[in-house]
């Protein structure tokens, strides 16, 4: 997985197809707060557990931190 952060403001995050390609839906994660640690710990447990479950709750939260940063 890799965050880029453009000059311009706007945030990517790539290299992820391994995790992201497992998911089937998303889950509620507003609880989570917004961290770029917490997202490569979420990516990692994804990658080690390979459960849909996991890969799920990566993908929604990481539409959350896009939501955050790109507005």
């Amino acid at each position: 997985m890799q965050i880029i952060c453009y000059d311009s403001g706007q945030v990517t995050i790539t290299n992820d197809e391994a995790v992201t390609s497992r998911s089937t839906g998303t889950v509620d994660v507003e609880h989570i707060r917004v961290d770029a640690d917490i997202l490569a710990r979420l990516y990692e447990q994804a990658g080690k557990t390979k459960t849909i479950e996991d890969a799920n709750i990566y993908v929604s939260y990481k539409a959350r931190i896009l939501a955050v940063f790109n507005g």
